[in-house]
């Protein structure tokens, strides 16, 4: 993750209200003092300087002499302000991975009461809701459905942070095949496959939701376990019915050899 995409994640959780790592602001505030330092025009200055009357027959000689030396060195503030991007974005991610599993546990506080109301809603609507519908169900679930849009929006707002932390803060973004796992909770005979092909869908939420999927917001291992879990029961389940195949094909043998 370059400087940039670091500065829009570190937006990103802010946005949210979730706390950025004190090291993490302070780097931050390092690269905007850098920022400004490589920005100022000693000649803009002078000439500002001029119009508010600050400059006199006393002090213009010393303060063009300053803004010789501030213009002749502004190539020198700008390229050192350049190098210094590196080592500020790397602390600015050092302090986000020191605090990953605080950053996660508040994504997930904020996560938990949306997808609460989501899975409530997709229990009243299925997948797809009409408003007619809503007005139908009475006030309760009309507030559902008025929230519905909200709630969804800060689930995919949500899952973009965690997925930047987990893929350019801990380095350990499950693979985009497995993404869903982050998203459910895992549940005796979980079809992980059928997940994953409804959260490609455009109502993601709802439509896992909907299918009767928890939506949670799990950590990595959590995830990782999960999908372990899900392709040993689709290797058991190949060869079992490989194992069956071969079975028949026996049987089958054997009552052409007696025919």
């Amino acid at each position: 993750m370059d400087i940039t995409m670091t500065l829009l994640y570190v937006s990103q959780l802010e946005a949210l209200g979730v706390a950025v790592p004190e090291q993490t602001q302070t780097a931050r505030a390092v690269y905007e003092a850098a920022g400004q330092a490589a920005e100022a025009s000693p000649s803009d200055d002078l000439r500002a300087a001029m119009m508010a009357g600050e400059l006199t027959p006393a002090n213009a000689a010393d303060r063009l002499r300053e803004a010789a030396l501030a213009e002749s060195a502004r190539s020198t503030v700008q390229t050192l302000a350049r190098d210094l991007h590196l080592p500020i974005n790397r602390t600015m991610l050092v302090g986000l991975e020191a605090e990953a599993t605080r950053i996660h546990a508040d994504l997930a506080a904020l996560f938990a009461p949306a997808a609460a109301e989501v899975m409530e809603s997709a229990r009243h609507f299925g997948a797809d809701v009409t408003g007619d519908q809503a007005i139908a169900g009475g006030p309760k679930v009309v507030k559902l459905y008025q929230s519905l849009s909200d709630n969804t929006a800060l689930l995919a707002a949500v899952s973009r942070a965690y997925q930047g932390l987990l893929e350019n803060v801990t380095r350990n973004l499950t693979t985009a095949g497995a993404l869903v796992s982050l998203y459910v909770e895992d549940q005796p005979d979980l079809d992980l496959e059928h997940a994953r092909q409804l959260f490609a869908e455009p109502q993601r939420w709802m439509e896992l939701a909907a299918a009767g999927y928890t939506l949670t917001l799990n950590t990595h291992d959590q995830a990782r376990a999960l999908t372990q879990k899900h392709a040993a029961r689709v290797a058991d389940e190949e060869k079992a019915a490989r194992d069956s195949r071969r079975s028949g094909q026996r049987f089958a043998g054997r009552l052409g050899a007696m025919a």
